[in-house]
């Protein structure tokens, strides 16, 4: 029941309540490893990055065979600015699930970060091969070409961008600024 409550606060972005049930939840079932992915996706998304981390190495170490664990502490690693070691989740994230079209986006977008445009595009195009219409794929892929000076190709990925949700502004946006 915790661990249901505090799944459906993190729905509602009540974080606080979230990581008060989800706390229980591993104090009652230390060895919870879901428990201790969700307390430290409630943790992250309060802004508690150390102790997000700490909740899902502890979750990694007790299911190392969970894509999402690995998955969510990339996204902490991310937001500290621990670039490689988030690579290295999102890594591991994919090679547990190759089908993690959100970790191959992630870590495009770190190769992005690091002006590695060539394996950004190869990790948007990884993603765009699972779900073709995968806007964060497209707008990233035609965000790394156009860095390429390969405008006729950015193009392409944005307009593909607005045709497939044509109420996500993210397509719109790349393509007028460009």
């Amino acid at each position: 029941r915790l661990d249901r409550d505090g799944q459906a606060a993190i729905e509602k972005a009540d974080f606080q309540t979230a990581i008060v049930q989800l706390s229980k939840a591993a104090e009652i079932d230390p060895n919870n490893a879901s428990v201790h992915s969700s307390r430290g996706v409630a943790l992250m998304r309060k802004g508690d990055l150390s102790a997000a981390l700490k909740s899902l190495d502890t979750a990694c170490v007790l299911s190392p065979e969970t894509a999402a664990f690995f998955y969510n502490r990339g996204n902490i690693h991310r937001k500290t600015g621990s670039l490689d070691k988030a690579i290295d989740d999102y890594s591991k994230a994919i090679a547990l699930d190759p089908s993690h079209a959100r970790a191959m986006c992630n870590r495009g977008g770190i190769f992005f970060t690091k002006k590695e445009f060539e394996k950004a595009i190869a990790e948007f195009n990884a993603a765009l091969k699972i779900d073709g219409s995968n806007i964060e794929a497209l707008t990233g892929r035609g965000r790394a070409l156009e860095r390429m000076d390969r405008i006729d190709q950015a193009v392409k990925d944005y307009e593909r961008a607005c045709q497939v949700d044509p109420k996500d502004a993210r397509g719109f946006a790349h393509l007028g600024g460009l």
